[in-house]
């Protein structure tokens, strides 16, 4: 066979050959247990992490107390009621870490028209609240 012949058809086959590569992935038994890690929610522990997280999901850490508009979590520059849930009793005085939506709630008083007052904070007030709160530790 000629130079040139043999060139061509090396040059043919290592074409073929270039488009049927597969990558080959390594092989499992079937029984893998790791699975791809969730995003953890960002933690705030001071004040300063809440600008910009309103509206979203947070973790928060802090000690947990017990105010009139219920539990509240309270850390460096800042005070979270944890709107819709009580926790345990034995809980109270200790850091705990919650998780929930952060969000602002008008928690004022309301003066009706026959000037009675409902519970709650000074009238036209608000209170920075976590809505869905659940404790995550």
């Amino acid at each position: 066979m000629a130079h040139w012949t043999k060139t061509i058809l090396l040059i043919t086959l290592l074409g073929f050959t270039a488009g049927c590569v597969k990558k080959v992935e390594p092989a499992t038994d079937g029984n893998s247990t790791s699975t791809p890690k969730k995003k953890q929610p960002p933690l705030i522990t001071k004040g300063s992490e809440m600008r910009g997280q309103m509206g979203k999901v947070v973790r928060l850490r802090g000690q947990l107390d017990r105010a009139k508009l219920g539990d509240i979590i309270e850390g460096p520059g800042f005070s979270v009621y944890c709107i819709d849930k009580r926790f345990a009793d034995a809980l109270l005085g200790n850091e705990v870490t919650v998780q929930g939506t952060l969000g602002i709630r008008d928690t004022g008083a309301k003066v009706y028209p026959d000037g009675s007052i409902s519970q709650g904070t000074p009238p036209g007030t608000s209170s920075t609240v976590l809505k869905n709160c659940k404790l995550v530790q």
